[in-house]
């Protein structure tokens, strides 16, 4: 059961936060709106490997999980890979 509180649930505090320039522009100016379709594997402990799995995602996201801000390992059209950090308790603080 102690194994299970270090798990962090990615679905309820994983936030994408896209480049300034991005957020600025339209639709139908060449940029679309980014889509999450997966989160690979849902349920993780601190320190390890997650994907993002979708589309229209660009260079200089990041993540935030809780107050955490993540700079991911990999980001493609399709793809973000990230490391979970070390957290004092799971989940989003208050």
């Amino acid at each position: 059961m102690k194994r299970l509180t270090g798990l962090v649930a990615l679905g309820v505090s994983l936030l994408l936060t896209f480049p300034a320039a991005a957020q600025g522009r339209r639709r139908g100016h060449g940029q679309k709106t980014p889509v999450v379709m997966r989160v690979v594997p849902p349920r993780v402990a601190p320190g390890a490997v997650v994907t993002i799995i979708g589309k229209h995602f660009m260079p200089g996201t990041f993540v935030l999980i809780g107050r955490h801000r993540v700079r991911p390992r990999a980001i493609a059209p399709r793809r973000i890979v990230f490391v979970v950090p070390p957290m004092r308790r799971p989940g989003p603080r208050p």
